[in-house]
């Protein structure tokens, strides 16, 4: 039998409410956060302290870690996504979409980059050309109809092989 102690944290770094948060996906100690008070942050859950903080130009609404964990992606209320290297914690792009954008994620790959959307699709980016080309708008590749109405979350399976939308 293994017995093992946990350390409770709270943070209380952000001056508004936390509207995601997302673990590293090979950093199990390192869980980033997206927040209302256009902030986020970057926690080492070994610390009493964020590692990272980066600012944003609107209210944060959610979040996503690249496969290899090297970019984030932030979602606003204004239908704003930023790129951030995590390495250097600086934006490496902002895309400005004009329909409303309600959840974010990348396929297991990290070929794809997807966005859920108000009028019920899944839109399919090109995600090698969030480093390249950043003057120019992401590559659309598909757009999948999947509601009739708002599509507010996403999830790929970890085999990469299907994805779940509602």
């Amino acid at each position: 039998m293994s017995i093992f102690f946990v350390k409770d944290r709270t943070y209380r770094e952000h001056g508004e409410e936390i509207n995601q948060l997302a673990w590293h996906p090979s950093i199990s100690h390192n869980v980033a956060t997206a927040s209302g008070d256009r902030l986020v942050k970057i926690f080492d859950t070994r610390t009493d302290r964020s590692s990272t903080t980066i600012e944003t130009k609107g209210e944060n609404i959610n979040l996503a870690w690249s496969p290899d964990g090297t970019t984030l992606a932030v979602g606003n209320k204004d239908d704003l996504i930023t790129f951030i290297d995590v390495k250097t914690s600086k934006i490496i792009r902002e895309e400005q979409f004009r329909y409303e954008v309600n959840e974010i994620s990348w396929d297991r790959t990290g070929n794809l980059f997807a966005v859920t959307t108000g009028h019920g699709s899944v839109v399919f980016f090109d995600a090698p050309g969030i480093q390249k080309e950043k003057d120019k708008p992401l590559e659309e590749l598909h757009c999948l109809t999947a509601h009739t109405g708002n599509c507010i979350c996403l999830e790929f399976d970890t085999t990469g092989k299907y994805f779940a939308v509602g």
